[in-house]
C-alpha cells in the first residue's frame, strides 16, 4: 500500500513482507489513527515515534456503530483515552459513551 508525498512520489504506508511466501494470507485494515503535534502538513507520510506524546485511536475496539473519538489534548502534552461515540442525531447505546480500554501511547 501506498501514498503520495510531497514529491508527488509513492511511498510505502503500509509494507507486508510474509515470512512464508508459499502459504497464503488474510490481511485485514485495522482502523487506527494516531493523534500527535509536530510540524508536518496535512496529507504528509510520517513516522508518529518521531513527534512526541501521541494517542491511538482504534476503531477496531468501538461498539459497532460507534464511528466519532473524542480525546482531549492536556496542557501537559499528553492526551485522554479516546472516549467513542455515535453521530449526533442517532440514537445512543446504553446511558453513555463505550470508553476505549487500551494503553496510552
Amino acid at each position: 500500500m501506498g501514498k503520495y508525498d510531497e514529491a508527488n512520489n509513492v511511498v510505502p504506508a503500509f509494507v507486508f513482507n510474509p515470512p512464508d511466501a508459499t502459504k497464503e494470507y488474510d490481511i485485514t485494515p485495522v482502523v487506527t489513527y494516531y493523534i500527535a503535534t509536530g510540524d508536518y502538513e496535512a496529507g504528509q507520510v510520517v513516522d508518529i515515534t518521531s513527534y512526541g506524546p501521541a494517542q491511538a485511536i482504534d476503531f477496531t475496539s468501538a461498539p459497532p456503530g460507534f464511528t466519532v473519538a473524542t480525546i482531549i489534548h492536556n496542557p501537559d502534552g499528553t492526551y485522554t483515552l479516546p472516549v467513542f461515540s455515535k453521530p449526533n442525531g442517532q440514537p445512543k447505546l446504553g446511558k453513555s459513551a463505550h470508553k476505549c480500554d487500551m494503553a496510552s501511547s
